[in-house]
């Protein structure tokens, strides 16, 4: 019995190291046939492959691939591209909407199609701010060729009334017809004689503005006059190149204007009232003097004849213009010399109207109110051949009204 066991125990031995040796060669051999890394069938999970081989896809799987780091973009979808070393450029991938690299800090920035590009400032520096250069003002019309005074904008004073009159075309009296029914619009009267607006003031704008366009032959021979409807006072005037222009003591009355040579009194135009009786205000002198003003420029350096021509000009205007409307019988004589080829000159008599203008339009309105004459400057009224009320009747187209003048109705 004792020896059966033990034969027993001898063929289980023997058959262990049977089973043993047969393992360690089958392993020299390499695993059988069916059984690759594949592993089909077995469950089992194949080897791991070298640290540099690259992973394969087990069937039904879906594997991460890892391409070795070029500089070709990646193709599939879904894949990765390796991390690209410290401070090199991140490569964009095609289709993703991925952003550019930015540039150096030093390079300019690129125009994208379609996109608008501000202008480089030159000159300008940011001194530690960060910010970007100022951009530059809106751009300003620059002033015409050969002006170089003009340093504010230009404008047309306003409120204005607007005329034109062509010298050549246009008849005299009907432009002065326009130019009366503009300036007697307060509805003031004496004996048939209407009053001017109220004077505001010397350096104040007047109740309204009168711009005279006197023309010649062609556009660009045009002169614009600014006439004050309070005085009938020609302010300045604007040339072709549409410059203002205005007298020294009224320059900020028109903004922007370049203060002239002269002053509107008639001794800084001409030398004197009684200097106006030597101008001819007949249409060939009138035309010239619009072509001189249209083209009229300060001169560069002091111009004795060039401004002896300006004073001329301006004060064959006013005379034309602004006394014509103020005074009948010198409308008489520039309506003759203008349109019927009259006598081309005013008379020293004429001359003295001029001055007395203000003094008998203060005594007609007194007259009114206490019906008693008595004017300031009496005995040059009466050189003038104003001796009573009817003769400043006679005599006064319109009446000027005196700065803060009272009538008795306002009074009480």
């Amino acid at each position: 019995m004792a020896l059966h066991r033990l034969t027993k125990l001898m063929v289980c031995l023997l058959a262990t190291t049977a089973l043993l040796f047969a393992g360690g060669a089958a392993g020299k051999a390499g695993p059988p046939a069916g059984r690759q890394a594949g592993g089909h069938g077995t469950g089992a999970l194949p080897p791991l492959p070298p640290a540099a081989a690259p992973l394969r896809g087990a069937r039904g799987a879906v594997a991460l691939v890892l391409p070795e780091a070029q500089d070709q973009e990646s193709q599939g979808a879904g894949a990765r591209p390796p991390l690209p070393p410290a401070g090199a450029p991140l490569p964009r991938a095609r289709g993703t909407g991925a952003l550019p690299p930015l540039p150096p800090a030093a390079a300019p920035l690129r125009r994208a199609r379609g996109a608008v590009a501000l202008p480089q400032v030159q000159g300008q520096e940011s001194h530690g701010t960060g910010a970007g250069p100022l951009l530059p003002p809106a751009a300003t019309p620059l002033p015409h060729a050969g002006v170089e005074t003009i340093t504010t904008l230009q404008s047309d004073p306003s409120p204005a009334m607007k005329i034109t009159y062509e010298v050549t075309k246009t008849k005299y009296m009907k432009f002065q017809q326009s130019l009366y029914r503009m300036l007697t619009s307060s509805g003031r009267e004496v004996e048939n004689v209407p009053e001017l607006a109220p004077q505001t003031g010397p350096k104040k704008q007047p109740p309204m503005w009168i711009l005279i366009t006197i023309e010649v032959e062609k556009p660009q021979e045009a002169v614009v006059l600014a006439v004050r409807t309070d005085n009938v006072y020609i302010v300045g005037f604007k040339n072709a190149a549409e410059v203002w222009f205005a007298f020294s003591d009224d320059k900020d009355l028109i903004k922007g204007s370049t203060p002239l040579p002269k002053s509107h009194d008639y001794r800084s135009l001409v030398g004197g009232r009684k200097k106006l009786k030597d101008l001819d205000v007949d249409q060939d002198a009138v035309a010239q003097d619009v072509r001189f003003l249209s083209t009229y420029r300060l001169p560069s350096r002091p111009d004795t004849a060039h401004n002896a021509m300006l004073g001329t000009s301006l004060g064959r205007l006013s005379l034309v213009v602004a006394e014509a409307a103020r005074l009948k019988t010198i409308n008489a004589t520039v309506v003759a010399a203008m349109d019927e080829k009259g006598p081309s000159r005013i008379t020293l008599q004429q001359t003295k109207l001029i001055v007395v203008w203000g003094v008998t339009s203060k005594a007609l309105l007194d007259w009114k109110k206490n019906g008693v004459w008595n004017p300031e400057d009496s005995e040059d009224v009466k050189e003038a051949g104003i001796h009573g009320a009817q003769d400043a009747v006679s005599a006064l187209k319109v009446i000027l009204v005196p700065i803060g003048y009272k009538r008795e109705a306002e009074e009480d």
